[in-house]
Order: C-alpha cells, then sequence, then structure tokens
C-alpha cells in the first residue's frame, strides 16, 4: 500500500509502531520492496518542535512518541508529525493529505475512549486519543491498520475509526481481508454489552465474520 502510493506520487507517509526496536524491521521490509533504507526516517532522531528535514520519506515514530505534548514552547509531536505530512496544519493542507498512515500494532491504540472497569469509569488512554487525533487531522488520508491481537475487550478496536473510503484491506490477526474501519465497527456493534467470556467470544466472532464478508 505504501509502495502503491509511492509510486502514484504520493511520498510521505507515516509508520507508527510499538517499539523503536522495530525500525530496522521496517526499513528491511521496504527495501525488500525496492526502496531505500533511508527512505524510512527516525522520528526519534528529529527533536521535538522541529521542521522534519526531509522532503519525502516513510516516518517512523512510535505511539509512545505521537502522544508526547507540546512543551515549553515547542508544538506536540502529533502536530510535529501532521505538519511534515500534509506540509502544514491549516485545514486545506490536513484535507489535501491522500498519503498512507500505517498503525502497526494497532491494538496499542485500544481503550481509545475509555470504558467501565471493576472499579467503575476508566479513563481513556493517551495512545488511543493521540490516533484519534491523528486520524480526525487527515481525514482523507489512507489508513491501514495492522495488529496480531484479536478483540478481547469491547474497547479494543474504538481507535480504527476510518470507513471504506480507498478499497484497500485491513490486516488483523496475520491475515489481509475487506477494508479499513470494518472490522472496529463491528466491535463497536457489541460497545453496550459487558466483558465477560462469552460476550467477548461473540465480539471476535462479529469480527471474523466481518472480515469473511469483505468488510473489514
Amino acid at each position: 500500500m505504501v509502495l502503491d502510493q509511492w509510486l502514484r506520487g504520493r511520498r510521505r507517509a507515516l509508520w507508527l509502531s510499538q517499539s523503536d526496536k522495530l525500525l530496522e524491521d521496517a526499513r528491511r521490509d521496504w527495501a525488500a520492496l525496492g526502496g531505500r533504507e533511508a527512505d524510512v526516517i527516525a522520528l526519534a532522531k528529529v527533536r521535538s518542535g522541529e521542521d522534519v528535514p526531509h522532503d519525502e520519506g516513510i516516518l517512523f515514530a512510535t505511539y509512545a512518541t505521537l502522544r508526547s505534548p507540546a512543551r515549553q514552547g515547542r508544538r506536540s509531536r502529533l502536530a510535529q508529525v501532521v505538519a511534515w505530512l500534509a506540509g502544514g496544519l491549516d485545514e486545506a493542507s490536513r484535507h489535501a493529505f491522500a498519503g498512507v498512515v500505517v498503525f502497526d500494532e494497532a491494538h496499542a491504540m485500544a481503550n481509545a475512549a475509555g470504558g467501565m472497569g471493576s472499579r467503575g469509569r476508566t479513563a481513556p488512554s493517551q495512545q488511543g486519543r493521540a490516533g484519534l487525533k491523528l486520524q480526525s487531522a487527515l481525514p482523507d488520508a489512507r489508513v491501514l491498520y495492522v495488529s496480531a491481537t484479536g478483540a478481547t475487550t469491547r474497547t479494543s478496536g474504538w481507535a480504527r475509526t476510518r470507513r471504506e473510503r480507498h478499497g484497500y484491506p485491513v490486516r488483523e490477526n496475520g491475515a489481509y481481508s475487506g477494508t479499513t474501519g470494518s472490522v472496529g465497527d463491528a466491535m463497536a456493534g457489541a460497545a453496550h454489552r459487558s466483558d465477560k467470556p462469552d460476550e467477548v467470544a461473540e465480539l471476535t466472532t462479529r469480527s471474523l465474520r466481518a472480515r469473511g464478508g469483505g468488510k473489514g
């Protein structure tokens, strides 16, 4: 998906993952497709608040970095990423961005909306909120969710908001199927239920049926 858009001229993309240790894996995978390892840019090497010093590339960042707030007059990491991808933070630039955003290990954004736990309501996760804000800031981005982790709670898929738009497949549990957003929609359909084992099993079954039916 990234390569397809790269060849179409959309040469700014974002690859989010759970650990910096996966940076070399990302570079290896990109090189295996014929790209240059140098195309994959480590956001960790760019100081917070500064412009990313590359005209094109695949920006690699972790969820922990993305959620870093603004400090000492410097803009947040989220704003830094959006500004580079879109070429600016104004609405026109953000809405014009149609490149790829990859949420690798997408389950790291679970609990984006908060929920009810055994001791009452739990606060939304900062990583999940950052993921939602990113998708909201870039409404026409081509979003890919990748996860090998199945549904375990009713809030598992709530950060996956993108609806069917560009026709690309989603990969979850190690297999591609359907289009982005629909697995999260299937999970959200059971959001009124509690997290009892039998209901979590139903949640997973709904996700599998959605994927099997080409819906994601």
